[in-house]
């Protein structure tokens, strides 16, 4: 029962916080998706999280997202698609925890097609040449360096740099 109200404080603090739009979102869907796991909480109380979080509102936003981005018919198929439309029409709030599963695949699958090719090499390429140039400026002296493995503004900066190289690994 406690983690059960632990859950929902946290989720009403998440749903007060989202301001970023629904990228954003996402983002802190994950959390309290991991949030939940960790401290082992019932699906009910996952379904119950998804379902304060996911309104057709939001749904509609992260399709008009995904069609002005071109990703809606090609990344999701025709099941998917019509998961996502008639839960918009016909759902008021999720209940249903496989409903709600399935629904936070979709959005997660959206949300990574979203991402611009630069966002998703940050992630996978980027990270690691701006840790190995910290790591090489450590090593000269400079003891401030150690912050730009971290640093976001870095991490883009050297991902730009590499994928503009004439003959780069990107």
């Amino acid at each position: 029962m406690l983690a059960r109200f632990a859950c929902l404080v946290f989720s009403e603090r998440l749903l007060r916080g989202i301001r970023g739009g629904w990228k954003h979102l996402v983002q802190n869907w994950t959390l309290c998706a991991r949030k939940l796991f960790r401290y082992r909480v019932l699906d009910k109380v996952f379904s119950v999280v998804i379902a304060m979080i996911v309104t057709p509102y939001v749904l509609v936003s992260i399709r008009r997202v995904a069609m002005r981005k071109h990703v809606w018919f090609s990344v999701l198929g025709r099941v998917e698609r019509a998961i996502v439309n008639l839960t918009i029409r016909c759902v008021e709030e999720i209940r249903s925890v496989k409903l709600a599963m399935i629904v936070k695949a979709i959005v997660d699958k959206l949300n990574e097609a979203v991402k611009s090719r630069v966002e998703r090499l940050m992630v996978t390429a980027g990270s690691s040449l701006a840790r190995t140039i910290a790591e090489i400026a450590v090593s000269w002296g400079n003891l401030e360096a150690v912050e730009w493995a971290s640093d976001r503004g870095f991490i883009r900066y050297v991902t730009v740099m590499e994928m503009n190289r004439p003959f780069s690994r990107f």
